[in-house]
């Protein structure tokens, strides 16, 4: 019973893991949310992850990035150039009452494409 309980506690955070696209921030904190679907997966040979913090404006706008190298897998610079022209396009909520500038971490997955 104790084996079941570990391996459905792992299995839990490796899918977690992988699902959770927007990780932290307080943006999400705030409850603001992208306004368009997005699966946060591109394709390409290789695959792996790249982790951005992104800065987004009170209109709901990315204004600014940052790759979180500690976190990413990916080390090519053309497919980080991929991850930050994808996430460049997101919108988030926008709202007066929100703070100037808020902070969201992301996890763009790539993942191999069937040939």
């Amino acid at each position: 019973m104790r084996k079941l309980i570990i391996f459905g506690f792992f299995a839990f955070v490796s899918f977690q893991n992988v699902k959770a696209q927007l990780l932290s921030g307080e943006l999400l904190e705030s409850n603001r949310y992208l306004l368009q679907k997005s699966d946060f997966t591109i394709g390409s040979s290789t695959e792996g992850v790249v982790v951005l913090d992104l800065a987004v404006n009170e209109k709901g706008i990315v204004t600014s990035y940052r790759i979180i190298t500690e976190r990413s897998t990916i080390k090519s610079t053309p497919l980080k150039m991929q991850a930050i022209n994808y996430v460049k396009k997101f919108e988030f909520l926008a709202g007066s009452l929100f703070p100037e500038f808020q902070h969201v971490i992301v996890q763009i997955n790539f993942v191999k494409k069937d040939d």
